[in-house]
């Protein structure tokens, strides 16, 4: 050994190993080949509840609710 310790953290690489033309965020390990699954899209949820809100709007401007009081 030349002197140099380990890194007690194996993302960052121990002094002896420092190449300059390689990138310090070119780690192979970042490479997944399985795709992570997208989340769906929050816009679905907002439609949906616009929706619901102009359906109440609607039926109380034309009275559906009056019927409901006592």
């Amino acid at each position: 050994m030349n002197g140099t310790r380990a890194s007690p953290d194996p993302c960052v690489p121990r002094s002896g190993d420092f190449d300059a033309s390689k990138s310090f965020w070119d780690d192979p390990r970042m490479d997944d080949p399985v795709p992570a699954r997208r989340r769906d899209p929050a816009w679905r949820w907002y439609a949906l509840a616009v929706a619901a809100l102009v359906l109440v709007l609607v039926l109380e401007l034309t009275g559906v609710f009056d019927q409901l009081a006592p």
